[in-house]
């Protein structure tokens, strides 16, 4: 059984309240697929004065929304394998979610973080391979440099996908690329 308490939904034409429905509870009905208000107050605006209200004790409301998309948890997502996390997205993307564009930063970091790892390692590899004689401080300190860059990088182009709109999948590869060029000059010096 599905109980929401206190249920409340506005209806909205052009930012300006229409129509607002509230209940003491709402319960997902299995035989007939649908949400039912239980003690209801249906109250219809016209710029933004009251012209009607309704009352009654139970209601059928049609929401197109099945149970288990409402009840669903923003925190179950890093549980999901990316198949699930993929049909995810497409299902939040029908339905409008604003929260889109972290799904999409969070399917691509699971692709992009193995290769940032592979990326490191090379990059640490040809860092610590070549002898400098200041000793092993610059080598260290070149390292660091490097990873709080890509750090910095990865929180700066997030951000910039959640504020405004920038491809997930440029946001979360163009540190990747950025260290993976890193790693091709410094190859490139050492040969």
């Amino acid at each position: 059984i599905y109980i929401i308490l206190h249920f409340n939904i506005q209806y909205l034409f052009e930012n300006r309240l229409t129509k607002m429905i509230s209940s003491n509870s709402i319960i997902w009905d299995q035989n007939l697929k649908d949400w039912k208000l239980i003690k209801y107050k249906e109250t219809s605006y016209e710029n933004d004065t009251v012209i009607n209200i309704v009352t009654g004790k139970e209601r059928i409301i049609k929401l197109n929304i099945p149970p288990e998309e409402m009840f669903f948890q923003n925190r179950s997502i890093k549980s999901m394998n990316y198949y699930e996390l993929k049909k995810f997205i497409k299902s939040e993307s029908k339905r409008g979610s604003e929260f889109v564009p972290l799904y999409n930063i969070e399917q691509q970091e699971r692709l992009s973080y193995p290769f940032s790892i592979l990326i490191f390692t090379i990059l640490g590899f040809l860092i610590s391979n070549k002898k400098i004689r200041g000793g092993m401080g610059y080598k260290l300190a070149i390292g660091l440099a490097i990873c709080f860059l890509y750090i910095f990088l990865m929180k700066f182009s997030v951000t910039l996908t959640i504020n405004s709109g920038f491809p997930a999948f440029l946001s979360v590869w163009i540190p990747n690329i950025l260290c993976l060029l890193i790693s091709i000059i410094f190859f490139k010096k050492l040969t």
